[in-house]
């Protein structure tokens, strides 16, 4: 038995924050671990540091929603007293990882679920997961036939974000309320949504009309780009029709290398896979229709003045 268990999580969204408490829970709940430690991060920050373990002491290493880059989860395989356990579901970090030789990690990778509906079903025996898991897992991957998407998937997102913000111990606080069997906390969080999510197709449409701008994207495709501190494609829906691929460039809490996050979003495959081309130009990943990353200060200007990316 494990004598710690450190949780690395995708610290930007519903679906990484989810996972960790779905793991989080879990192991403390049914194995009895108590010394458990949760840690987020994203495509672009440093190299993620492991806690010190005593010799006959072994540690517990969840990834969830996430993928390190490969170098790093080669070493954190081959390091002696941390077992891993890899739960994901991107396509670009999937492909790596059967590419580079670590694809034997134990845990569950699969395409179009979300990262917290598969942890939740590989802790869990593959038991139905609480609706609200399931509502995250369909936004995460732009699952729009599952649930009512305006009413029901994205209502309970913005819900979230209003009461909650986008922060794991607010979730956590909360979590045991949302995965009760018909959860009133649910129901709640979803019927506020949709009183933002009608203020919010209004406001986006203006949004768009005054700060996007039109992109051309890999020397062929059509985009429309805004800078935001928001990111989701919902924020186009007014002109999407219009376009390939929507761009959102947001400014990063860092002083430098990286300063800008990019996130690219495509209703449809248009030939360009998503997850490769933020892959190899801006260091980041994802899915083939909706991918994020990080850019350098000259990637964003370059943006900017010629309107090409």
């Amino acid at each position: 038995m494990e004598n710690k268990v450190i949780i690395f999580y995708h610290r930007v969204d519903y679906d990484g924050l989810f996972s960790c408490a779905i793991v989080e829970h879990y192991v403390i709940k049914e194995l009895g671990i108590q010394e458990v430690i949760t840690k987020g991060w994203t495509y672009g920050d440093p190299r993620p540091s492991l806690p010190e373990i005593k010799e006959g002491e072994s540690c517990l290493v969840f990834l969830v929603d996430i993928s390190f880059p490969p170098e790093d989860v080669l070493s954190l395989k081959n390091l002696g007293g941390y077992k891993v356990v890899w739960i994901d579901h991107h396509i670009s970090a999937i492909d790596s990882s059967k590419e580079l030789g670590y694809d034997d990690l134990e845990g569950v990778r699969r395409l179009g679920v979300g990262a917290c509906e598969l942890c939740w079903n590989y802790l869990h025996n593959n038991i139905t997961a609480p609706k609200s898991i399931r509502l995250i897992s369909a936004y995460d991957v732009w699952n729009k036939d599952r649930f009512s998407w305006d009413k029901e998937t994205v209502a309970f997102q913005l819900g979230l974000k209003t009461q909650y913000g986008v922060v794991y111990n607010s979730i956590n606080q909360v979590f045991e309320k949302l995965i009760e069997k018909d959860s009133r906390l649910t129901a709640d969080i979803i019927e506020s949504g949709k009183t933002i999510n009608t203020y919010n197709q209004k406001r986006h449409k203006t949004a768009v009309g005054t700060y996007g701008f039109p992109v051309l994207v890999a020397g062929k495709y059509r985009g429309i780009c805004m800078l935001t501190s928001e990111f989701g494609s919902q924020q186009f829906n007014s002109v999407i029709n219009n376009y390939d691929i929507t761009i959102c460039v947001n400014k990063r809490d860092v002083a430098e290398g990286r300063p800008f996050a990019i996130s690219m979003y495509s209703e449809s495959e248009t030939g360009l896979n998503l997850a490769d081309y933020l892959k190899e130009n801006f260091c980041g990943g994802g899915h083939k229709t909706a991918a994020g990353g990080s850019m350098t200060r000259d990637q964003f200007l370059q943006l900017i003045d010629t309107h090409t990316i």
